[in-house]
């Protein structure tokens, strides 16, 4: 924000548009063909994913009563398969 003399609204929403870019990227990539086993991949793709929910709302990491509902979503009323 200093750097570029903007408002933290104006930087935010800059921040959140990379993110998008960034998602159409992952998307792109992971339609084209690798020599790469797809467990690896898969793995890759997860942990950005997981990434993504952590930090979406907020500093979940640091922060985790924000995850609370997730976490219990996911442990406590699973989605049966």
């Amino acid at each position: 924000m200093n750097e570029h003399g903007v408002s933290e609204v104006e930087a935010v929403k800059f921040c959140w548009e990379e993110i998008s870019r960034a998602w159409k990227d992952i998307a792109e990539e992971c339609q084209k063909p690798t020599p790469l086993p797809v467990t690896l991949t898969e793995r890759v793709l997860n942990f950005a994913r997981s990434i993504n929910v952590i930090y979406e709302n907020g500093d979940g990491y640091t922060h985790s009563h924000l995850l609370k509902e997730h976490i219990d979503s996911l442990l406590a009323d699973p989605v049966p398969l």
